[in-house]
């Protein structure tokens, strides 16, 4: 699985973040406070992040920055632990 890359995004650039390169896992981002996207391109990446975290082939990370919060799916080389329905257990 892919990560979905949010190509020059206008929150970091209109915040003044620069581009790191560990950004190129970044697939949501938020200021601190709001809620994750719920519909749009980046809560399609973080549905399918989702579902790659259950398979094993992705893991999750978060990252605050000043008042701005990134969602990382970051792939793993080889396939880990699977836990399947773990997001359905956390809602």
């Amino acid at each position: 699985m892919a990560a979905t890359i949010i190509p020059d995004s206008p929150i970091l650039s209109r915040v003044g973040f620069p581009k790191r390169a560990d950004d190129k896992f970044i697939i949501a981002e938020r200021y601190a406070g709001n809620p994750w996207p719920d519909e749009g391109p980046e809560a399609d990446a973080i549905a399918t992040a989702r579902k790659g975290y259950e398979a094993g082939e992705v893991e999750l990370a978060q990252r605050r920055e000043g008042r701005m919060e990134y969602q990382y799916a970051i792939p793993r080389k080889k396939p880990g632990t699977k836990r399947p329905g773990y997001f359905e257990t956390k809602q």
